[in-house]
């Protein structure tokens, strides 16, 4: 009984640790809801670089996009944000 109990509890937190993982594209450390995601940690925010790197593929979800710029440069945040639609741009492009 115990053992099934325990079997039952990790697999609980293999499913879980799945799911959040999942949240994250390997090209991109944000999730969908903005939150930053480093070395199985999770943060509120990541730096101008990290959202840069997302950007450049056109990865960047909406939410840190509408925050960029909130705490920092807000030349840099536009840079960003125009980096973002043209490599989003270019990718549906490249499906079309």
């Amino acid at each position: 009984m115990k053992k099934v109990f325990g079997l039952v509890i990790a697999g609980g937190l293999l499913a879980s640790v799945s799911v959040g993982y999942a949240a994250v594209s390997n090209d991109c450390s944000y999730d969908d809801n903005g939150n930053f995601h480093s070395n199985g940690q999770v943060y509120a925010y990541g730096t101008m670089q990290d959202a840069r790197t997302c950007a450049a593929k056109g990865l960047l979800p909406d939410v840190v996009l509408d925050r960029l710029g909130m705490f920092g440069d807000s030349d840099l945040a536009a840079d960003i944000k125009l980096l973002n639609a043209k490599a989003k741009a270019e990718a549906e492009a490249k499906v079309k």
